[in-house]
C-alpha cells in the first residue's frame, strides 16, 4: 500500500498522470541552499503562469516544495516565472527572506503535453545589502568611476539591482543617503542623494511605495575623519572622503503587495483558456 501511494505521488508531480487528452500539465519543485550549503525544498514560493491571451495564474509551492498547474489546450504560448513573498520559507523552519531570479520558461499550449520545471531561489538575511553607489563632492551627481575590485561597473550593478527588485515584487527597501563631513547642507544633501536613486528606480518600473528614503548627513560616515587625516597624500585623503559620499540600499521586508500580482485563478478568460481545478 505504501509503495502504491509513493508511485501515485511521483506520477502526479512529474506530470506523467493524464486524466484528459486535451490538458497541459505543468509541475516542479522549488528549492534553495540553506546556511550549511544543503539544498532544501521551499514552501510558499509564488509561481506565475502568463498566457499569450493575457490570462495569468498563480500557484504557491506546497509544504513539500511542489507546485502544479493544469491548463486546457489552446492555440497559444505561455511563460512560467517565480517570485517570493513574506511567507516563503524552508519547509522545516520559519526562516524567511528569499530572492527569486529572472529564470523563466516558455511553454506551448497548442497540444497536450507535460512540463516539469524546477526553480532555485536564493536565501538572504533581511539586512541584505545591495551595492553602494558614490557621489561627487557637494552634488547629487553620481560618481560613476569603475572600480577594479568590482565585477560590474556601477551602471551594470544598478541595472542588476533594478532587475532583482522586479523579480522579487514583494521586497521593500530603504535607501540611505550619506555625506562627507566636509560637505555643505549635509542633511538635505544626503536625503537628495537617496531620492535621486529612488527616482531612478521608479524610471525603471519599480513602485515608489517600495522605496523608503532617509538622509543621515555625516552621522554614519564609513571612514572616520581621524583615519582620513592619517592618509599621507591629498589624493589618498580625497579617495577616503569619496567613500563617505554614498548611497546604500537594504531590504527591510517582503511585505509589499504588488497591485500587478496575478489575481485569482477564476479570473481567467474562459473563452480562450481554462484553468482546471485539482
Amino acid at each position: 500500500m505504501k509503495h502504491s501511494i509513493f508511485i501515485f505521488i511521483s506520477f502526479f508531480y512529474s506530470g506523467i498522470l493524464f486524466s484528459q487528452n486535451d490538458t497541459v500539465y505543468i509541475s516542479g519543485r522549488v528549492s534553495s541552499e540553506n546556511s550549511s550549503g544543503k539544498v532544501e525544498p521551499v514552501k510558499n514560493a509564488l509561481i506565475h503562469l502568463k498566457l499569450s491571451n493575457g490570462d495569468m495564474f498563480e500557484r504557491s509551492s506546497n509544504d513539500s516544495g511542489y507546485y502544479s498547474f493544469k491548463i486546457k489546450t489552446f492555440d497559444g504560448i505561455g511563460e512560467l516565472t517565480i517570485a517570493t513573498g513574506k511567507n516563503t520559507s524552508f519547509i522545516n523552519s520559519k526562516t524567511t527572506g528569499f530572492l527569486a531570479n529572472k529564470t523563466s520558461y516558455s511553454l506551448n499550449f497548442s497540444e497536450p503535453k507535460n512540463y516539469v520545471y524546477d526553480f532555485s531561489i536564493t536565501k538572504v538575511i533581511v539586512c541584505y545589502s545591495f551595492p553602494t553607489f558614490l557621489f561627487k563632492l557637494n552634488s547629487t551627481e553620481p560618481y560613476w568611476q569603475y572600480s577594479e575590485s568590482s565585477k560590474e561597473s556601477p551602471e551594470e550593478s544598478f541595472n542588476l539591482m533594478a532587475t532583482t527588485l522586479k523579480d522579487n515584487p514583494t521586497i521593500i527597501i530603504e535607501i540611505w543617503g550619506h555625506c562627507d563631513s566636509k560637505e555643505k547642507n549635509q542633511e538635505q544633501l544626503s536625503l537628495n542623494r537617496a531620492e535621486y536613486y529612488a527616482q531612478e528606480l521608479v524610471k525603471k518600473g519599480i513602485e515608489k511605495a517600495r522605496l523608503l528614503t532617509k538622509g543621515y548627513g555625516s552621522k554614519k560616515t564609513l571612514i572616520k575623519d581621524e583615519q582620513i587625516k592619517k592618509a599621507p597624500t591629498t589624493e589618498e585623503k580625497e579617495a577616503l572622503r569619496q567613500k563617505n559620499r554614498r548611497v546604500v540600499f537594504r531590504i527591510i521586508s517582503w511585505d509589499y503587495v504588488d497591485p500587478n500580482t496575478p489575481k485569482s485563478d477564476k479570473t481567467a478568460n474562459k473563452e480562450n483558456s481554462e484553468f482546471i481545478e485539482d
